[in-house]
């Protein structure tokens, strides 16, 4: 029976992008139902989430994307595999990736042997030949420059991405700012609103401190 329950799920789910292979299966295993086309999709109202696990794959992901990336812009060959250390303030979060880390390094090119992560923030002095992505607040990568080419592409993308979260905070510090949005939004949403600016103040921060780093005289 939990067989069945679950191909009905999948049947109804897959019905909107493969109506027809979807509708002839429902016919062959549920021959007495109503037609799938009628049938309602799933109510997951009620099934727990696991937020923290998204937000972990949210991380790898962009782990991977902000790496690959980098290695797009420094021209980096597709077979090339580099080295990369990841310094994660979230010691859940930490683990995770680790356990994670052959997932990393195949879709980011990585050499696996060469992939380390470390619990806290990177020294600010040992940045001299590596560049430093800003995943996200608490999250960094650093990726040897020997590997990489020059920083100029390094830099223009830190500036852009300083940019990017300079109008995150300026947006949410005007929206906390509005005495309608505080008088009428329940607290809850007020406190995430809180909560995403701390993040974006913090990511922002840690960009301003990578350019700092490339260019300590600006």
């Amino acid at each position: 029976m939990t067989t069945l329950y679950v191909w009905r799920g999948v049947l109804r789910l897959l019905h909107p992008t493969m109506p027809y292979i979807s509708t002839e299966l429902w016919d062959i295993t549920f021959p007495e139902a109503d037609p799938l086309i009628s049938s309602q999709l799933p109510d997951v109202s009620s099934c727990a989430v696991d937020q923290a696990a998204i937000d972990h794959f949210s991380t790898l992901r962009d782990s991977v994307v902000a790496i690959r990336n980098a290695r797009s812009e420094h021209g980096v060959e597709p077979k090339e595999r580099i080295a990369a250390h990841f310094f994660v303030q979230n010691d859940v979060l930490l683990r995770t990736l680790e356990q994670e880390q052959a997932t990393i390094a195949q879709l980011a090119r990585i050499e696996i042997g060469k992939l380390g992560f470390t619990i806290g923030q990177p020294e600010q002095g040992d940045a001299a030949d590596s560049i430093e992505l800003v995943v996200a607040a608490g999250v960094v990568v650093r990726l040897p420059t020997a590997q990489l080419g020059d920083q100029t592409r390094h830099r223009d993308r830190l500036l852009k991405q300083a940019e990017k979260a300079q109008a995150t905070v300026q947006k949410l510090e005007a929206r906390l700012a509005s005495k309608n949005f505080r008088a009428k939004a329940p607290a809850s949403v007020v406190a995430k609103v809180d909560g995403e600016l701390a993040e974006a103040a913090e990511q922002l921060s840690t960009i301003q401190t990578q350019l700092q780093k490339l260019d300590p005289a600006a």
